[in-house]
């Protein structure tokens, strides 16, 4: 039993840290539209602008023309929704502005109703 728990602990925490390095993939100015005003952080890393083309991330597909903004870690803050999208047990609505957290959970959405 004991070996177990060992087992499901370090599968939680090898799973933490693989979401952590799929996060910290920060974005670069390249998602931008070639029109679009860029925000950086002082550290260089992209903070808001609008998209060029759809962009996904973690299971989440930014809506191409519309705005994307990012944490200074890299994670995504805030976009609007290209479409429907299931974040846990929420599932979010498209063309809708979603909304993370810096660790990457979802703050809010609106919900799709069925």
């Amino acid at each position: 039993m004991t070996i177990m728990r060992i087992n499901v602990i370090l599968s939680v925490i090898l799973l933490f840290l693989l979401s952590g390095a799929i996060e910290s993939s920060a974005a670069d100015q390249s998602i931008c539209s070639d029109d679009s005003y860029v925000s950086l952080y002082d550290s260089g890393s992209l903070k808001r602008c609008v998209l060029k083309d759809s962009y996904d991330v973690n299971s989440i597909t930014c809506k191409d023309s519309m705005a994307v903004s990012f944490y200074d870690n890299g994670s995504l803050e805030s976009c609007t929704l290209a479409s429907t999208a299931t974040v846990g047990s929420t599932k979010c609505l498209s063309d809708r502005e979603i909304f993370f957290y810096s660790n990457g959970s979802l703050r809010r959405c609106v919900k799709y109703e069925d």
